[in-house]
């Protein structure tokens, strides 16, 4: 049963995974949750750092779709100003946000990668799926009452 919970890799951050390392193994659709993966709870807009990420996978033709569990407003705000594709309340661990955002990225499961922050949602609903996994580390813990 651990092995669900046990990421395929990881990384010290989401800009240590390059355009060059995923097409080594494959790779050539990353799905990624939002929140404290790839900007942290307060980030309501992608960084410059993120925008270079983001257009370097474009530029390697990788492409790219937000799956979070959060509200539509929050994903909507960062993902539009990046033009991705996203899926909100994606109710991970639950596969079914996952599975949608392959389909429109026409993307098959052994080229396809989830990056995420958190064990029990992220890497377990990824592995569930049958993707390969990627963990990083959460970007800032968030703040007790929130």
């Amino acid at each position: 049963m651990r092995h669900w919970f046990r990421p395929h890799l990881e990384f010290a951050n989401i800009y240590e995974i390059t355009p060059a390392f995923l097409k080594s193994r494959g790779i050539s659709a990353v799905l990624s949750d939002l929140d404290n993966t790839i900007a942290d709870y307060d980030t309501q807009i992608p960084t410059q750092e993120m925008r270079d990420w983001i257009n370097a996978l474009k530029e390697e033709e990788i492409r790219f779709a937000v799956v979070s569990n959060n509200c539509k407003e929050r994903v909507a705000l960062f993902c539009n100003d990046l033009d991705i594709p996203y899926y909100w309340r994606s109710a991970k661990p639950l596969r079914i946000q996952i599975w949608r955002a392959m389909r429109a990225l026409k993307a098959k499961r052994k080229e396809t990668c989830f990056i995420g922050d958190k064990y029990l949602t992220d890497v377990f609903g990824a592995r569930r799926a049958r993707l390969l996994t990627i963990r990083v580390p959460s970007i800032k813990p968030r703040k007790k009452g929130k």
